[in-house]
């Protein structure tokens, strides 16, 4: 008969650390990898106050400092132990969500670009007829478009300097789809198959026929 494993008290205290840590994790950042998955659903285009989220991995990290040099000392080692663990879990959560809550968003957007399909033929069909595009997106229905598609961000028109010094172009389909108050993201239709102009401040990710542009 093989005798019991001796445990020692610090591992087993790490397995009750770990778990815990892993919890508190899906807690905090759950609503936000569930906003950013909304507009799957064509919803959430918009997300106000998500950069509060960024407090939680700058918590975190000035937390890893104090956490790892009381792991040095037996006296503070216990009560260091769940604070560094958290701490790690919540950085490393952060990274995870974050770049799956990107990827939801990039499907998001793809999907809409699908649906606005008859949208952007009836503005190029009607640039072709009129030479311009109409000041408003909804001058589109009912002459050119029976109706507009549904689960799209809200669409205004660009024109004229404004285009132009945007993105370079003469007009252009714009959405704000920013994700809080400083951020200033747009999702954007070029004429003619162009692409935002290049700027210091900000990247685009082709998202089928639109641009996510990023700020």
């Amino acid at each position: 008969m093989t005798e019991p494993r001796f445990v020692s008290p610090a591992v087993q205290e790490w397995r009750w650390h770990v778990p815990t840590a892993l919890l508190l994790t899906v807690v905090i950042y759950l609503p936000y990898l569930l906003g950013r998955a909304l507009c799957l659903v064509g919803l959430g285009w918009r997300l106000q106050a998500f950069e509060l989220y960024l407090l939680v991995p700058g918590i975190a990290l000035l937390l890893v400092l104090p956490g790892a040099v009381g792991m040095l000392f037996r006296r503070t080692r216990r009560a260091a132990a769940p604070t560094l663990c958290c701490a790690l879990m919540l950085l490393l959560g952060f990274v995870v969500v974050d770049l799956v809550g990107d990827r939801l968003r990039r499907l998001g957007f793809e999907n809409a670009a699908e649906r606005a399909r008859p949208l952007v033929a009836a503005l190029q069909r009607y640039v072709e007829e009129r030479g311009a595009p109409p000041e408003q997106v909804g001058d589109l229905v009912p002459k050119a478009l029976d109706r507009m598609p549904e689960k799209l961000p809200e669409l205004k028109v660009l024109i004229g300097d404004e285009a132009m010094h945007t993105y370079g172009t003469r007009w252009a389909l714009e959405a704000d789809v920013s994700t809080g108050s400083f951020n200033w993201d747009r999702w954007v239709w070029l004429p003619k198959g162009a692409a935002p102009m290049s700027r210091d401040d900000r990247t685009s990710q082709r998202t089928g026929d639109w641009w996510w542009v990023r700020e």
